[in-house]
């Protein structure tokens, strides 16, 4: 609302010259609002953005329609001007998005991919770009700046975790994956807002991780957070270290 407010009230105009079409278009946005199930996750809400588009859209015609039998003009021209106003004010909260450095953009996001960048360099030190990482949480960033890839299609544990009736079938996928191409290198994702574990979801998958590091693995450093926005690199971590860290290393025994 505070960003995107005009879209708040443009589609209403729709109601102002309302065409047969408009209510099937209209039951398709509040299906997808109700399929986002009120959730706090803002991308869950890439779901309305075509259907809110659409109302838009028919909102600024209807309302150009509508004022111009006032001036008794065409309202091709003015339908454009509320185009371009709508569109300016839509992108005005993200010019300092689309216009920074990439340094100024993770200092803006907060210190995860800062701390994500950091990370992926000790990962690529680690291996070569033939060998397979794989990270055991959500962070896929990770495998973007180090140039590595995963060995299962799943590279967030969101599928895996999300209480539904495709997260068992989507961790036994997982599983097999692991075993068949093991990983060289693991980054577990240590911090307690992980979805590595939830506890509504099948304990599969976190009870093969747990089995999978224990045999295969050893941990060889992790990063440990001082405080929300700082932090240091480890080789090697006692328990109240680990205890505070957000990323841990877990390397292929030979």
């Amino acid at each position: 609302m505070s960003n995107w407010w005009v879209l708040f009230l443009i589609p209403w105009a729709i109601l102002l010259r309302p065409q047969p079409r408009i209510w099937f278009w209209l039951a398709l946005f509040v299906c997808a609002i109700v399929s986002t199930s009120a959730s706090a996750y803002s991308q869950y809400y890439i779901l309305m953005m075509p259907f809110w588009a659409l109302l838009s859209a028919i909102g600024i015609h209807s309302l150009s329609c509508k004022i111009s039998e006032r001036m008794a003009k065409p309202s091709l021209w003015l339908t454009g001007l509320m185009t371009l106003i709508v569109m300016l004010l839509l992108l005005r909260p993200d010019v300092p998005w689309m216009l920074c450095s990439n340094k100024r953009f993770a200092s803006l996001a907060g210190t995860l991919y800062a701390e994500a960048q950091f990370v992926a360099g000790k990962v690529a030190s680690k291996t070569s770009p033939n060998d397979f990482i794989y990270v055991a949480g959500s962070d896929p960033e990770i495998y973007c700046y180090a140039q590595r890839y995963s060995p299962t299609r799943f590279i967030t544990t969101y599928p895996l975790m999300i209480p539904g009736p495709s997260a068992l079938s989507y961790q036994t996928e997982a599983i097999h994956e692991l075993g068949q191409h093991p990983p060289k290198l693991i980054v577990f994702v240590a911090s307690g807002a992980s979805w590595v574990r939830h506890e509504n979801s099948p304990p599969k998958y976190l009870e093969f991780l747990n089995a999978f590091l224990g045999q295969n693995y050893k941990m060889t450093g992790g990063y440990v957070k001082t405080d929300d926005l700082n932090g240091y690199w480890l080789d090697h971590l006692t328990n109240e270290q680990f205890a505070h860290s957000s990323l841990v290393f877990f390397e292929r025994k030979n």
